[in-house]
């Protein structure tokens, strides 16, 4: 199955930050749907130090032709100097539900 379709998953410093940001994408019509998971711990190396930090991890369901508006919106709205994000193609799956994505996302 050829798709435009895309996963693209940030993480977020609360449940607020992410809550925000989805909101964003969704009233901008990028998204389709956004799922927050809470309770995520990230090990990383920031600055020349290993940090470890409670976050969220936000994934967004969306299609590859707006995928440069949504990392431009998630980096206005992120409070991270340089926020993960990253777009996963997706190659399979419901096709009622990717129907439902292309119904959903604004194309302008």
């Amino acid at each position: 199955m050829d798709s435009d379709k895309v996963l693209i998953m940030t993480t977020a410093s609360s449940f607020d930050e992410a809550s925000e940001i989805s909101r964003l994408l969704l009233e901008k019509q990028l998204a389709a749907c956004c799922s927050i998971i809470q309770n995520v711990q990230s090990t990383y190396w920031w600055k020349g130090k290993i940090v470890e930090d409670a976050e969220v991890i936000l994934l967004i369901k969306s299609l590859k032709s707006v995928e440069q508006k949504i990392i431009e919106a998630i980096k206005f709205a992120h409070s991270y100097e340089v926020p993960e994000i990253i777009c996963i193609p997706i190659i399979g799956g419901y096709k009622p539900y990717f129907e439902w994505i292309d119904n959903t996302i604004s194309r302008k």
